[in-house]
Parts: C-alpha cells; sequence; structure tokens
C-alpha cells in the first residue's frame, strides 16, 4: 500500500489496531482491556427452595397495564392484537436500553404480594402471574447468568420496582426450559 493509500484508508478506516490493543480516536494510545462486569447481587432465595417441587425465577410480575405504560411512556407503538406482542415489544425495549438480552418471558405461581399488587391474570388452568424473568433455579448456568449491577439498576428504573424471587408454576417434572434458554 502507498503512503497515499495508507493516509486514504486512515482518513476512512480510522487508525489500525496494534498488537497492544484497539487505537482511541483522540491521542492513538491502546486501550486498557475491557474488564467483564461484576455480576448484579440477587436477593437471597427463599428459605426451602431446594426441597420445592418447583424452580424459581428472578424477574418481576407483570401486567399487560404495567407493559403499555411502559411503552407509552418510552413513546413506542402499542400493539393492540395480542399480549405475546405486547410481551416481545416490551420485552426487546428493555434488552434495548439495558443491553442485557436474556429476559424470558414465564409463568408464575401465585402469592400473597403479588395478589396483593393486583398481579394476578386468571387462565384456563387457574390463577397465575405473568413474570418477566432474568435468572432461574434451574441449572448453575441460568442462575449465574445475570446482568451487571448498573444494568438490574437500569431495569429497575425502568420497571418501576427490585426484582424478587417467583416460584415457577411447572413443576420441575413440568418444567420447559425453552423459556430461558
Amino acid at each position: 500500500m502507498s503512503s497515499s493509500q495508507k493516509q486514504e484508508h486512515v482518513a476512512v478506516n480510522g487508525p489500525t489496531s496494534s498488537s497492544s490493543g484497539p487505537l482511541t480516536s483522540q491521542n492513538n494510545r491502546p486501550e486498557p482491556p475491557l474488564r467483564k462486569p461484576i455480576p448484579a447481587n440477587y436477593k437471597r432465595l427463599p428459605s426451602g427452595w431446594k426441597a420445592s417441587e418447583h424452580h424459581y425465577f428472578y424477574g418481576w410480575a407483570v401486567t399487560e397495564d404495567i407493559l403499555r405504560n411502559h411503552l407509552i411512556k418510552h413513546r413506542l407503538r402499542v400493539p393492540k392484537s395480542n399480549l405475546i406482542e405486547l410481551l416481545s415489544t416490551a420485552i426487546s425495549n428493555i434488552e434495548q436500553q439495558t443491553a442485557y438480552f436474556h429476559i424470558c418471558y414465564v409463568g408464575g405461581k401465585v402469592d400473597d404480594k403479588a395478589r396483593a399488587q393486583g398481579r394476578v391474570i386468571e387462565t384456563d388452568e387457574g390463577p397465575e402471574l405473568n413474570l418477566l424473568a432474568i435468572s432461574c433455579t434451574r441449572s448453575a448456568r441460568l442462575f449465574q447468568r445475570r446482568p451487571s449491577q448498573r444494568q438490574l439498576d437500569r431495569m429497575v428504573q425502568l420497571l418501576g420496582e427490585e426484582p424478587r424471587w417467583f416460584e415457577d408454576s411447572n413443576t420441575k417434572a413440568n418444567f420447559v426450559s425453552d423459556f430461558m434458554d
């Protein structure tokens, strides 16, 4: 490559990286290597969680109104067709705003706190919770797959409350891992 071609290449593509790391645009010094963020600390699991016939999810119980209000607040189109489209749009928005791409929609068992908050939905199988889950006790991988504290703080800001542990509506024997993978 001739010197004029090199100058043109740098003008178009910016400086190239050296063996010591990518170059910054300000001073052409190598940037320090990126550090893996420290995973967020979660609240303690409920006592007896290992003996339970159900796995636990860490996340938020949501309703259609909560999801609609989130989309309206962020000036996004609110799907009118069905719950799945509403969930998909809201999850996608939260993932984009937090850069955490492991938010899953799952069903949870109704507990007293969710009932008091008006989060219970009635299904053909009985009362249930719609959960946005970020972790699960099903496996070490699903339990340890956590957002950074900064990402979790942003989720709390977006959803308006701290996450907590919820029991899966299905038993361990009937757990559907496709939702979390």
